[in-house]
């Protein structure tokens, strides 16, 4: 008697005459025994994840921000399994002594194969220690009758929160700032050459109010 090497999600095709012992690894949905010729071939299908929602993305706007004003950040939900679901988002900063929460947000409704962005904007404030890099944590809720909950959680990109005008996250605010403003001088998001960073006050566009936070803090240590 041989024994056949089974693949999860192909086909396998004995290559020898005779039974063949098949040994399946995981639960089989569906498997069809074809005769033809004298050759069987036995095709298996995997089981659909019945409930499975997942996060695929985290991406911060920001990599440094100014103590006291806002960033956001972009998360990718996505709904892997067959069912329609409602669930619940929620974004964590992380240092290594402290975790606090940026927000939470439902997604209503998705269907299956399909995904959601969310936007959170987290505004920085006193509570927040500076010149620290916190990582951005992504969890969604466990819907009923999911199993696969490794993705439901999401670690990806940091974010460092400084003085006002800090731009290269440096800890003072001097040459180097005005440098990376004066290069984004007038540009809007969306256009080549524009620098989040120097978006102080991430109103889409680096210009005055963003100069008048360097010059502010002008030579100002973290």
């Amino acid at each position: 008697m041989a024994k056949a090497r089974m693949e999860m999600n192909g086909i396998y095709t004995p290559h020898a005459i005779g039974d063949q012992n098949i040994t399946f690894q995981a639960y089989v949905a569906e498997s069809t025994i074809l005769n033809a010729y004298g050759v069987c071939t036995v095709h298996v299908t995997a089981p659909p994840r019945a409930h499975d929602v997942a996060l695929v993305n985290v991406t911060p706007s920001k990599t440094i921000v100014g103590q006291g004003y806002s960033t956001s950040i972009n998360v990718t939900a996505e709904n892997q399994g067959n069912y329609t679901e409602t669930f619940n988002v929620t974004v964590y900063y992380r240092n290594s002594t402290y975790t606090g929460t940026v927000g939470t947000q439902t997604v209503t409704s998705l269907a299956a194969g399909d995904k959601k962005l969310l936007v959170f904007i987290w505004a920085t404030d006193g509570s927040v220690k500076r010149c620290q890099p916190y990582a951005i944590i992504a969890n969604a809720s466990i819907v009923s009758g999911e199993t696969d909950t490794a993705d439901n959680s999401l670690v990806d990109g940091t974010i460092k929160v400084t003085i006002p005008g800090d731009l290269d996250g440096d800890g003072e605010v001097y040459t180097k700032d005005l440098g990376m403003l004066g290069k984004s001088w007038r540009k809007s998001r969306g256009q080549l050459g524009y620098i989040p960073e120097a978006d102080i006050d991430g109103d889409g566009t680096v210009y005055i109010k963003d100069l008048g936070t360097v010059g502010k803090n002008w030579r100002k240590t973290a």
